[in-house]
């Protein structure tokens, strides 16, 4: 189970990155996308493994292997801008559970060098319940949660985590 006292926490902001042309035209490609503008999910690129500290921490107790993607929303409040350098915070919005499994919230703030605010990205991740031990650690505690026969616990989502962003200038 993740650890509920991280909730409201936030990560130390990333190294500022710079936004290339190279790094934009490969997402833009991976989306099948032409016209020479930043695709507006272009971002995920940068948020994800601004989580990654978080993923690591063994006190916030989380299974990646046990991750789906569930929800993503970006919220721009100006143009990214290729050449400028940006940096994410990360925050802990929300753990809740759910039939057994939980939601974890996550919003990451996306800012300038000169500190103006460029978007905020908030991504809602499902982590499956961990079997039979963890099942029996939340009824020790008392949760009052209904088990659904309907989740398989690991399910291939460490699969889907994005490899780390090339360092050295490129975003992608």
């Amino acid at each position: 189970m993740l650890n509920r006292a991280y909730i409201g926490r936030r990560l130390p902001a990333t190294t500022p990155v710079e936004i290339t042309e190279e790094a934009v035209a490969a997402f833009a490609a991976a989306l099948g996308e032409t016209g020479g503008h930043i695709p507006p999910t272009f971002l995920i690129s940068l948020t994800l493994p601004a989580s990654d500290a978080l993923i690591d921490d063994p006190d916030f107790g989380l299974d990646f292997s046990r991750v789906l993607h569930r929800e993503q929303r970006f919220s721009h409040h100006r143009p990214l801008r290729i050449g400028e350098r940006v940096s994410c915070t990360v925050q802990v919005e929300d753990v809740k559970v759910v039939a057994g499994n939980e939601l974890l919230t996550l919003r990451t703030e996306v800012t300038a060098e000169d500190s103006e605010p460029v978007a905020t990205v908030s991504t809602v991740l499902f982590v499956a319940a961990g079997g039979d031990d963890e099942e029996q650690s939340v009824a020790a505690r008392g949760d009052d949660v209904e088990q659904s026969a309907d989740v398989t616990p690991g399910v291939a989502a460490g699969a889907a985590r994005s490899p780390e962003p090339a360092r050295g200038g490129e975003a992608s």
